[in-house]
C-alpha cells in the first residue's frame, strides 16, 4: 500500500501517478491511496490502506485494533475503525473515522508495518464506545496473549478520569470477581444470557481435577450449586468419538457431585429465554438440595 504522499517523497509526480494507474501498475483503493501491483487486498492491506487514507498522525483503533492485536476474536472487521488527532473527517462507508484531539504519539505503535493504537489504548477506547463485556474481554486475552502490564491504562484513566471508560475499566480491574475468558461466540452468548437475564455469575472454562488424576475443563460451573453447564456446537461434538468422551466425562462428573445439562448451538442462540429459564429453574433445584 502507497499513498499519493508517499510517492511524491519518492519523485514521482502525481500525473506520473495517473499514468501507473492507468496502466494497470498502480490500484486506486482510497483517494490517493493505491495497491502496487495488484488489486487483491489482504486483511492487513485494507487496514494499511484506510490508515494511509486518514493522513499523518492516525492509527487502526477501536474494533479493528482490536482484531489486528488479537485482542477480541473473529473476522476482519467492516468498516475499518481509525482514529485521527484533530477534527474528524469526512465519513466513507469503509472508514469509521474517530476524531480525538487528546490522542498522543503514544498511544499509537507499529503492529506488522501499521499504525495502531497501544493495547492499553484499544482496550481503553473499547470501553469509550462499545459495550462493557467487549472491554472485558478484550482486557483477558491482553493478559493471557500479551501479558500485559495494565500500568499504561492506569495512566490512561490519570489522564481522562471522567470518561466514561474510566469508569469501566476502574470497575472492572478493581472488581475481585475473575474475567470471564470464553473461547468462541457460542460461549460469550451463553455467559450474555447468564448476565441478561441476573442469574449467578458462572465460573468460565473452570478446570475440575479428579482424584485419580487428570481431570475436565467445564464450559460454565457454580460450584456452589454443583451444577455445570456444557455448550455444544456442530463443530466439536459432531463425532461419534466425540460424543462418547462427552458420555464417560459427564458420568465422571456425575460421580463427583456435579450435575451436568448441554445446551446446543440452536437453544442459545434461537431460544435464549428458554435457555435463561431452564437454568434458573435448575439452580433453583441444586440449590435446595
Amino acid at each position: 500500500m502507497v499513498s499519493l504522499g508517499q510517492l511524491t517523497e519518492l519523485g514521482l509526480s502525481a500525473r506520473a501517478a495517473r499514468d501507473r494507474v492507468a496502466a494497470g501498475r498502480l490500484h486506486r483503493v482510497h483517494r490517493a491511496v493505491f495497491a502496487v501491483g495488484h488489486c487483491g487486498l489482504t486483511t492487513e492491506g485494507t487496514y494499511a490502506a484506510a490508515v494511509l487514507a486518514r493522513g499523518a498522525g492516525a492509527g487502526l483503533s477501536d474494533e479493528s485494533a482490536a482484531h489486528h492485536l488479537d485482542l477480541l476474536p473473529g473476522a476482519a472487521t467492516h468498516p475499518v475503525h481509525v482514529t485521527v488527532p484533530g477534527r474528524a473527517r469526512r465519513p466513507t462507508a469503509a472508514i469509521r473515522t474517530h476524531a480525538c484531539a487528546s490522542l498522543e504519539p503514544g498511544d499509537i505503535a507499529i503492529v506488522d508495518g501499521i499504525p495502531t493504537t497501544t493495547v492499553a489504548r484499544t482496550i481503553f477506547d473499547l470501553a469509550e464506545r462499545r459495550p462493557r463485556r467487549q472491554a472485558e474481554r478484550a482486557i483477558g486475552r491482553a493478559e493471557e496473549v500479551h501479558r500485559v502490564d495494565f500500568a499504561p491504562v492506569h495512566d490512561l484513566l490519570q489522564r481522562f478520569p471522567r470518561r466514561r471508560a474510566s469508569y469501566v475499566l476502574r470497575a472492572l480491574l478493581e472488581s475481585n470477581r475473575p474475567i470471564a475468558r470464553t473461547r468462541n461466540e457460542l460461549e460469550e452468548a451463553f455467559l450474555a444470557i447468564c448476565r441478561d437475564h441476573a442469574l449467578p455469575d458462572p465460573y468460565v472454562n473452570m478446570w475440575i481435577t479428579f482424584p485419580e488424576g487428570g481431570g475436565a475443563e467445564a464450559d460454565f460451573a457454580f460450584p456452589k450449586h454443583r451444577l455445570i453447564a456444557e455448550t455444544d456446537s456442530l463443530t466439536f461434538h459432531r463425532t461419534q468419538r466425540s460424543m462418547s468422551h462427552d458420555m464417560r466425562r459427564d458420568q465422571r462428573l456425575t460421580l463427583l457431585g456435579w450435575e451436568v445439562i448441554r445446551f446446543g448451538w440452536d437453544q442459545v442462540f434461537r431460544t435464549p429465554a428458554t435457555v435463561a429459564r431452564t437454568l434458573a429453574d435448575l439452580l433453583r433445584l441444586t440449590s435446595s438440595r
